[in-house]
């Protein structure tokens, strides 16, 4: 445990001040904390532009891993915490840590960065090389909701089967490509989609831009980022999109309703 270095980085009044100290001294203790939020993971890329990976946490829920665009290669482990400084007399605070491996000469062990503010803040950030996570607390269950249908949308989408994608949609759905064409229900889905899965989804990642919803409507724009190898060979193969879609709710769950994509230069997929 001696051979684990921690860093803690406190902002405090938009002055960020770096604290290096034993894990043994910092001895710190987690409360409980049940707020959802939602954060944003922006990793440098071969291309010199960062791609972000939105994804929900909740205040001392378990830690998610992020490596190459989100493929979880076990680089860095992301938590939200509720941080109860244990050495000082001090209110609680809101934390938001990242683990990684220790960038010592020795190359063992892992080490922590720890961005501390009020615990009721409404934001967090954190940066360290190689990573910068910005978070944002929600306060409606259903953009939680939404966030979170993201997440399952992208699962299913690395399955690259018509089987995985087809809860997501119905016979209201319409599909406006980047091709100038129109896809309407379920065929419509199988007809665009069907042809375009069987390759191997190398990296994938959905920065979610904004939010909103209206009684049984949701809409998120997002950009996305994949990198594929084609189902019949060749070398991979990088696209970035602006997305806008209105997701409707019925009793089955959401659903696509509308979905517009529209291509995008990789340099500015932010």
């Amino acid at each position: 445990m001696s051979e684990i270095r921690k860093t803690v980085i406190t902002s405090l009044i938009g002055v960020a001040v770096l604290v290096a100290t034993s894990l043994g001294s910092l001895d710190p203790t987690w409360a409980q904390g049940t707020r959802a939020f939602a954060c944003t993971a922006y990793q440098p890329t071969a291309g010199a532009h960062d791609v972000g990976s939105t994804f929900v946490m909740r205040e001392n829920g378990g830690p998610r891993t992020f490596g190459a665009l989100g493929v979880a290669v076990h680089d860095f482990d992301v938590s939200l915490k509720t941080w109860v400084p244990a050495t000082h007399q001090a209110a609680p605070q809101l934390a938001l840590v990242i683990d990684r491996p220790s960038s010592n000469e020795a190359g063992d062990g892992r080490e922590s960065f720890i961005s501390a503010g009020p615990v009721d803040s409404a934001s967090i950030n954190i940066s360290v090389p190689g990573l910068t996570v910005s978070c944002r607390h929600l306060t409606d269950e259903t953009e939680v909701d939404l966030h979170l249908y993201v997440e399952a949308f992208l699962d299913a989408y690395h399955a690259q089967t018509l089987e995985a994608m087809r809860p997501f949609y119905n016979e209201e759905t319409v599909l406006l490509p980047p091709t100038g064409e129109t896809f309407r229900g379920l065929e419509g889905v199988a007809a665009y989609l069907g042809p375009r899965f069987g390759g191997t989804v190398r990296q994938q990642a959905a920065e979610i831009v904004s939010v909103q919803t209206n009684g049984n409507f949701g809409t998120i724009r997002s950009n996305t980022y994949i990198q594929a190898e084609p189902k019949d060979g060749g070398p991979p193969q990088a696209f970035a999109f602006r997305v806008m879609t209105l997701v409707k709710k019925n009793p089955e769950g959401w659903k696509v309703y509308r979905d517009l994509t529209q291509n995008s230069r990789l340099e500015v997929v932010r």
